[in-house]
């Protein structure tokens, strides 16, 4: 009915792009280079109708930010405001949320936090260009702002009683709902929302029965988030943690030279092009942003951030990428 150009169309619901099983493709996350430029609409909602769908509608559930992309164009059709516009007056000034924007380009705001990754110090990085993201993860809030969101959504004070209920039902093991997303936590079950970009990620969380929620922002990030989350909610609700030790030893930069190169893959169709920034090893996957690695032995190397671990053979000329649990094995390309 709205865009009938989209794979699917016929078949796909509004339920389906709200909860993540439309089967559309995700325009930011499959090229990651191509979203740091300016697109126009056409080209943003081309990205999704010309990319061949995951799965038939209703078949899987797989997060994709195209969903929210055409859902907020949807929106602007039906009330003919923008969402910025509809954002501010349906939910914004609703409850009071003062430090919250969206549709801005930028670097616009004079206190607008940046996005830095951590090198040999702490450099800036080229974030998402935030007007390709508007509707998905272009707004820019505060840990206090996201606070009062979360706790006037689990109390019924923005949306009716029903559509509260959709946002929070989860359908067998599936772990995104109409909006909101759940996590286990021994018997508890926290809800909520996260997203990052380049560099950044904000969560907000409650577990409702207890009258708990938080919210996390981080402009900065190098450690994994789920171990953070699980280390904050051992602490609240006193289950047994042990923060981890960070270890990382020093090379010079001449002790990688010999990982340095392409790396291709038979287990993944991403190549892994590894170079160096001083005495510090750096990867890039195809269409991603560079990451750096902390050295763990002088062939073993990490970024906690990404939960990922690379293993390298000197002799063999290979790389074992150790990621979600799985492992992935490499050979330099001659």
């Amino acid at each position: 009915k709205f865009f009938p150009e989209m794979p699917n169309a016929a078949q796909i619901t509004i339920a389906q792009l709200l909860n993540h099983t439309s089967g559309l493709a995700d325009y930011v996350n499959e090229n990651l280079e191509w979203i740091v430029s300016p697109h126009t609409k056409v080209e943003l909602l081309e990205k999704i109708s010309k990319a061949s769908p995951h799965f038939e509608p209703g078949a899987k559930q797989v997060y994709s930010n195209g969903n929210y992309l055409i859902l907020r164009y949807i929106l602007e059709k039906i009330t003919g405001k923008t969402y910025p516009v509809a954002l501010k007056s349906r939910i914004l000034d609703k409850i009071g949320l003062k430090n919250t924007i969206a549709g801005t380009v930028n670097s616009s705001q004079p206190l607008e936090a940046r996005s830095y990754k951590q090198m040999t110090g702490w450099n800036p990085v080229t974030d998402i260009y935030f007007p390709d993201v508007v509707g998905v993860g272009d707004i820019l809030s505060t840990p206090q702002d996201l606070l009062t969101f979360i706790q006037a959504l689990m109390s019924g004070k923005m949306t009716s009683a029903e559509s509260l209920s959709k946002m929070k039902s989860f359908e067998g093991p599936q772990t995104l709902a109409m909006g909101l997303l759940r996590m286990p936590f021994y018997s508890k079950t926290v809800i909520g929302h996260n997203g990052g970009t380049f560099g950044t990620y904000s969560g907000m969380y409650a577990v409702p029965e207890d009258g708990l929620s938080f919210t996390l922002c981080i402009n900065g990030l190098n450690y994994n988030m789920n171990d953070i989350l699980i280390a904050m909610l051992s602490s609240y609700y006193n289950q047994p943690y042990k923060i981890p030790v960070v270890t990382v030893v020093d090379l010079k930069p001449e002790d990688l030279d010999d990982l340095l190169g392409n790396y291709t893959s038979k287990d993944l169709p991403l190549k892994i092009a590894v170079t160096k920034s001083a005495a510090v090893l750096v990867v890039q996957a195809t269409g991603q942003p560079s990451f750096p690695l902390d050295a763990v032995t002088k062939d073993e190397f990490k970024n906690e951030g990404l939960g990922a671990v690379l293993k390298f053979d000197r002799e063999k000329h290979e790389m074992t990428l150790i990621q979600h649990g799985k492992n992935f094995h490499y050979v330099i390309e001659k």
